[in-house]
């Protein structure tokens, strides 16, 4: 049933119209068993067979389950058979894919026209075919267009004519085989680099390794999609690296490239490469040029796609780094109430929690309603209801990084000095410090030398001016930490600088009573 729920939904969000041209006399209406189950599918009437089945023919017994799977069966193939007849249109706003469904469409067409040897039909579409196709740089059209001229003038006896197209033909077979290599190195690469950030970094001298034959083969073909495979691959390695200047550098190239064929411009890929430089704008600290890249990528991203989501990551990290809080806070709000929001993804309502307590606690906002924490959790609190909520759905550091674990202690460890509570203070300070020895001193100077700092401050028994005169040293060496380690994988987030978070912390032990109220 899934199968066939994900052919009704392609259908009923890009026009239905194109599949009743398909549905025969006998089928066509209301009570057609094909069309009311394809209805029944799209409304959400029914969620699996044996629910659809009882919709079609209500109680029957006399119903067997092979009569059920028949019209199953052939609406799946009448759904299938009507693909190439989607609205392109209202389906895709690019032209560049606009085209390449065509060109798909065209091949489809060709081989078929070709069973039915009506030749001079093929040799027309074949030309129109491959002129569209290498305009647009649909190699795998291209290529099969002009392998059926090559076999007609082959059979023809026209051999200078066949010698020109073969050796054109010959030259497609190559940029496709290229282009299918390009596309399994960087589908090899995202299939690591979606995997934990350690087991990412195992495979870097591999990727710069698919970089450099990916190099050579845009230098020799002039496909848009291995110039894409280049770009997406060497973003992935730049972001492993945390080399926020190649990102930048990366975005403006692609650009550059984009310009020279508008017409095969990938909004998609190309919101990708602005998404990361505007963050990399942000570890850099250059906030205003993040702003910038704030309106561009509003252009480019449709709400409630996953690229947006990705975008409103940055975007509230941004408002809170500008200290522009009221615009943090209505971010929040916009993302954690959309439809599309994903709450069953375990590692995106972590990083939302995160983001939601520092909403909260920078504004002192305890009245907003919504929460993403569990409603149960907030029952019986006092005033710091979310914070506390929020500290106890983190759990105890382990020994292992795993998601925004680390960044997580720092933000608890921010609201346990604003309640005073030193005793839990002191017992996240010491599971933080066997995790800097252990792991974080090789994973990111910033991160153990901001533990170091907390510890800092439980040796010196909260006292301000002993902990301002001790942490001096350790502060300059914050500073002094290559911008690569500023940045936001998901175990070294920085939402707030470590430096800004530093003297928060700080500020809490000099003016408790600003914030401190009896629980």
């Amino acid at each position: 049933m899934k199968d066939l729920q994900d052919l009704v939904r392609v259908f009923a969000l890009y026009s239905k119209k194109s599949f009743d041209i398909f549905l025969n006399d006998n089928t066509k209406g209301s009570h057609g068993k094909m069309h009311l189950l394809y209805d029944a599918i799209a409304s959400g009437t029914v969620g699996n067979d044996v629910d659809a089945c009882k919709y079609l023919y209500g109680s029957a017994v006399d119903v067997s389950p092979s009569t059920y799977n028949s019209v199953k069966a052939r609406l799946t193939r009448r759904l299938v058979d009507s693909c190439s007849h989607l609205d392109s249109e209202k389906a895709f706003a690019s032209e560049r894919t606009k085209v390449r469904q065509q060109c798909l469409t065209d091949v489809a067409a060709l081989k078929i026209l070709q069973l039915y040897s009506a030749n001079e039909a093929v040799i027309s579409l074949a030309n129109r075919l491959y002129k569209t196709a290498r305009e647009y740089h649909v190699t795998s059209a291209a290529k099969d267009a002009i392998l059926v001229l090559a076999q007609l003038e082959a059979y023809a006896g026209r051999e200078a004519a066949f010698e020109r197209i073969a050796s054109e033909a010959a030259v497609l077979v190559d940029e496709e085989r290229a282009e299918n290599l390009a596309t399994l190195h960087l589908q090899r690469v995202s299939s690591w680099y979606a995997a934990y950030w350690s087991l990412r970094q195992d495979n870097e001298a591999t990727i710069k390794h698919y970089i450099t034959e990916l190099a050579k083969m845009k230098e020799q073909f002039r496909s848009v999609s291995i110039h894409e495979c280049y770009y997406l691959v060497s973003k992935i390695y730049a972001e492993v690296q945390q080399n926020y200047s190649m990102l930048l550098t990366l975005a403006a190239e692609l650009q550059a490239y984009y310009d020279t064929v508008p017409h095969l411009k990938s909004k998609l890929i190309f919101s990708q490469f602005v998404i990361s430089s505007m963050a990399a704008s942000i570890w850099m600290g250059q906030y205003e040029d993040a702003k910038e890249k704030v309106v561009q990528v509003e252009r480019l991203v449709s709400k409630g796609k996953a690229a947006w989501f990705a975008f409103k990551e940055y975007h509230i990290i941004l408002a809170q780094r500008m200290k522009d809080y009221t615009l943090a806070r209505s971010i929040f709000l916009e993302v954690v109430t959309h439809p599309n929001f994903r709450r069953d993804d375990p590692l995106m309502m972590q990083k939302w929690q995160l983001l939601e307590f520092y909403v909260r606690f920078v504004s002192g906002d305890q009245q907003m309603r919504t929460s993403l924490l569990p409603s149960e959790e907030l029952k019986g609190r006092s005033k710091y209801r979310h914070f506390r909520a929020f500290s106890a759905s983190f759990g105890v550091l382990s020994k292992d990084l795993h998601g925004y674990n680390v960044v997580a202690v720092f933000a608890q460890i921010l609201f346990l000095l604003r309640v005073r509570d030193f005793d839990a203070l002191i017992q996240r300070d010491e599971s933080l410090q066997t995790l800097r020895r252990k792991r974080l001193s090789k994973l990111n100077y910033r991160l153990a030398i901001f533990s170091h700092l907390i510890h800092v401050m439980v040796e010196h028994n909260f006292e301000v001016a002993t902990i301002e005169r001790a942490s001096a040293n350790w502060l300059r060496k914050l500073r002094n930490v290559p911008p690569k380690y500023k940045g936001g994988t998901a175990e070294t987030l920085e939402i707030i600088p470590l430096e800004d978070l530093w003297e928060m912390m700080v500020d809490e032990l000099k003016h408790p009573q600003r914030h401190h109220h009896t629980d």
